[in-house]
């Protein structure tokens, strides 16, 4: 075993368990409720099996289903994987992942690969360039966003709060700032914080701003009290 594989298997347990943090599954109570779990819709268990993928998706590629025309264009993003569709005939844009009812997550808390926000912003611009009058989300509670002028809002609004909270991080870590010092600084302009889409359910602009300094640069911030990381009882100590 190795590669990716090995990856997977050594960390396993740990993912396991903060997947259930994260979607509150370790909090359920005897009435079967939980908390999270708000992007997703209910899961129906039932018979599964994997099936091998006969046809691969490079960049793009046009095919018809069923009499239907598609065209299927990679868009990474939240997984370097996504694929969106978009139905020509029908001005639909069928999209999972790049943007959803909540500020996005550069990563998330169940420790899943960093992503690119360069990325996202150019798969969002994608989408946008279809000019779509139907947009199908295949996460969140509200899946389907109607009208060209509606959707085009939405998706510029959300590149907008990717792009803004990225360059307004990089420009302060060019000045030698640290991501703690970046979050005290940085705000949404008000027409991005107040949009329903743009809301700290899943990612935040502050756990974005420290993903962003990681991206780039790793755990050191330039400062020497954080060359060495400290464990918790160090800190007690030092605060003691």
């Amino acid at each position: 075993m190795n590669g990716p594989s090995l990856y997977i298997y050594i960390v396993r347990q740990v993912k396991l368990e903060g997947g259930a943090m994260m979607m509150g599954g370790l909090y359920a109570n005897d009435s079967g409720w939980y908390s999270g779990g708000a992007l997703f819709y209910k899961q129906i268990r039932g018979p599964s099996g994997y099936l091998p993928a006969t046809i691969t998706v490079n960049d793009m590629l046009e095919t018809n289903i069923a009499g239907v025309n598609l065209s299927i264009f990679s868009a990474p993003g939240e997984t370097r994987d996504v694929l969106v569709i978009w139905l020509p005939e029908k001005k639909t844009l069928i999209q999972i992942a790049n943007c959803y009812e909540s500020f996005p997550a550069i990563t998330t808390m169940r420790g899943a690969v960093m992503r690119n926000p360069l990325d996202y912003i150019d798969s969002i611009d994608l989408c946008r360039s279809f000019s779509p009058e139907y947009m199908v989300s295949l996460h969140g509670p509200n899946p389907v966003i109607v009208g060209e002028e509606n959707i085009s809002h939405t998706l510029t609004n959300y590149r907008d709060a990717i792009q803004f909270v990225h360059d307004q991080t990089v420009q302060n870590m060019n000045k030698g700032l640290t991501p703690g010092e970046i979050k005290e600084i940085v705000e949404l302009p008000p027409h991005l914080a107040s949009d329903p889409y743009l809301q700290g359910y899943y990612g935040s602009v502050e756990r974005d701003i420290y993903e962003i300094f990681w991206w780039y640069r790793g755990y050191y911030t330039g400062k020497s009290r954080d060359m060495y990381p400290q464990s918790t009882t160090e800190k007690a100590e030092m605060a003691a």
